[in-house]
């Protein structure tokens, strides 16, 4: 699982209790930031994470961003769409 960071941490331990449910090989978590406190209760919830910063009292997510922009679906959509780099395949169902 990738996320572009966790305050709460409710979400992705709710993403995480569900993939794990279908017994992956291992289940890893990578986050450019992370509450501390939440990145302690998240951790057993896999088998590795990885975040680039652990803070305490995480409030927003996007103060640590200098562009925080949100995206549409159709946005998203857009780039999964788009010519994925040589040798690899995407696609996406719309």
């Amino acid at each position: 699982m990738v996320d572009d960071g966790i305050a709460t941490g409710m979400t992705m331990q709710a993403a995480l209790l569900s993939l794990r449910r279908l017994e992956p090989a291992s289940l890893a978590l990578a986050v450019p930031v992370v509450d501390r406190q939440v990145a302690a209760e998240l951790k057993p919830l896999v088998d590795r994470l990885v975040a680039l910063a652990a803070v305490d009292d995480l409030r927003a997510v996007g103060l640590w961003y200098e562009h925080f922009d949100q995206l549409r679906d159709e946005q998203v959509l857009a780039l999964l769409n788009q010519d994925p780099p040589a040798g690899e395949q995407a696609s996406v169902d719309r």
